[in-house]
């Protein structure tokens, strides 16, 4: 992967935390550990396919969300990544645990 190619990934990967972050600022607190600690053990076991169904889950039931349709495609953004699935897996996880003091994101003070 370029240099170019590189930024505008990360440059993705920063948009898919922010997006997680919002997404998740409305679920509750229990929800969403059980939902991370679900995740870190499908990817800890390197079931891909476990940590598919478990986020295709959470969109699917928040599908009213105008904050889960915004993280829906910036997840389907990384489709030609697959080499780098863990790396989306956990930012995505990174997004669910940041505490949201406000609900516009990106602030690079957080």
């Amino acid at each position: 992967m370029g240099v170019i190619k590189m930024r505008d990934f990360n440059e993705k990967l920063d948009k898919l935390k922010w997006s997680a972050k919002n997404a998740f600022s409305d679920i509750s607190d229990n929800q969403k550990k059980g939902t991370i600690f679900k995740l870190l053990n499908a990817l800890q076991s390197g079931d891909k396919n476990q940590v598919n169904q478990l986020i295709c889950r959470l969109i699917a039931s928040n599908s009213e969300s105008d904050n889960f349709k915004k993280l829906s495609c910036d997840l389907n953004s990384f489709s030609e990544n697959e080499s780098f699935f863990e790396k989306i897996a956990y930012t995505l996880i990174l997004g669910m645990m940041c505490k949201n003091n406000n609900k516009t994101g990106g602030n690079a003070d957080e």
